[in-house]
């Protein structure tokens, strides 16, 4: 859901209980500011609740699952989208404990509540992560809400646009902000380009409400992709005028390796798992910056977005899979004295990185 601005991580431990095996999950958000709150709520408001009634609302086509709680207010003061009185929302989903869409209220309490409309049902809820919060922890959402000047020009966008360099003290690479990157804003009337500053960020303000689009033009040696794959170096944002929407790029570098793995006959070999791990770890535990791919029906293997630094290539090169499947590292060496270290550094596109795998020696 687009107002959803929490990590959705389900972390799950295991407790010894007298029951015996206790589940627990927890909902991690990150920290929301009441300027972005109030750009993607559809109603924000100082409640007190009068009620909590458990809400059996049965889904609509399957589409959701029913509601955990229906909560009704009393509205204290109202900033946008609450002019009645009173007014419901509805809290959770069937996750249970840990479940982001649930928010926690007490009758006779007062909030200061950003709650979401859905656009089909013109139902309103509120989450965890959505920035609602008791009125005793509010102190700095009143001081904004209630100073916000007259008019529908005071949205913002700001942000930051990361990547990778080299740290001289360190002797490495590592992550960091990029400065002097361009962004374009396109929308109601405005073209305007800016640069990020020292530290990577920008900041567009003054903005009225509308729809706006926002792109990032990065340097050559990055990509930016969608959870889908798609290119996410344009951002679509709805403003109200009234707050701000923060809108940071993460863009992988574009270093890419490729192979093949044959048997000793020349024969591709299909759905072999192929590694690329760091030479060194100062934690053995780190799985940061390890590669895995399986080889397809050709034999052949990409790594894509490889982070800056120097590796191993091989399979099984870390010995801890089953016996039947060997070690092997690349150039085709037993051990990792033998084996050839592959360095990356940025913008780095290797191809040919081809592996034996010797049937008369293992099965697989």
């Amino acid at each position: 859901m687009k107002h959803k601005v929490c990590l959705f991580i389900f972390a799950l431990f295991l407790m010894l209980s007298p029951a015996g095996i206790e589940q627990i999950f927890a909902c991690w958000c990150r920290d929301i500011s009441s300027c972005e709150a109030a750009n993607l709520a559809s109603a924000v408001f100082v409640g007190k609740v009068l009620k909590v009634t458990a809400d059996s609302k049965p889904p609509e086509d399957g589409r959701r699952t029913s509601w955990k709680e229906k909560i009704t207010f009393q509205v204290k003061e109202n900033f946008s989208g609450a002019k009645d009185k009173t007014v419901e929302i509805r809290t959770g989903t069937e996750f249970g404990p840990g479940d982001c869409n649930y928010f926690s209220f007490k009758k006779g309490e007062t909030y200061v509540v950003y709650a979401y409309q859905d656009k089909e049902t013109g139902e309103l809820s509120v989450g965890e992560c959505g920035g609602t919060k008791s009125i005793a922890k509010a102190q700095n959402d009143l001081a904004f809400l209630r100073n916000i000047p007259a008019g529908d020009r005071n949205g913002k966008i700001s942000g930051s646009v990361f990547g990778i360099g080299f740290d001289p003290q360190l002797n490495r690479y590592d992550d960091t902000t990029l400065a002097g990157v361009p962004l374009l804003l396109t929308g109601d009337g405005i073209n305007k380009t800016i640069l990020t500053n020292a530290e990577g960020d920008y900041e567009l303000s003054g903005l009225k409400a509308g729809k706006y689009s926002l792109q990032v033009y990065l340097p050559d040696i990055y990509e930016l992709f969608g959870s889908d794959e798609s290119d996410d170096s344009v951002r679509e944002i709805d403003l109200n005028g009234r707050g701000c929407q923060r809108e940071s790029f993460f863009p992988a570098i574009k270093n890419t390796l490729a192979g093949t793995v044959k048997d000793q006959n020349g024969q591709p070999l299909e759905n072999i798992e192929v590694q690329l791990i760091p030479e060194n770890k100062e934690d053995q535990n780190d799985t940061k910056n390890d590669y895995t791919k399986y080889t397809d029906k050709d034999g052949r293997f990409m790594f894509r977005n490889i982070f800056p630094r120097r590796y191993l290539l091989g399979i099984n090169i870390e010995g801890d899979d089953e016996e039947e499947i060997p070690v092997i590292f690349y150039p085709n060496a037993l051990n990792r004295t033998d084996a050839v270290r592959i360095d990356f550094g940025l913008g780095k596109k290797l191809s040919g990185y081809d592996l034996i795998w010797n049937k008369k020696n293992k099965t697989f």
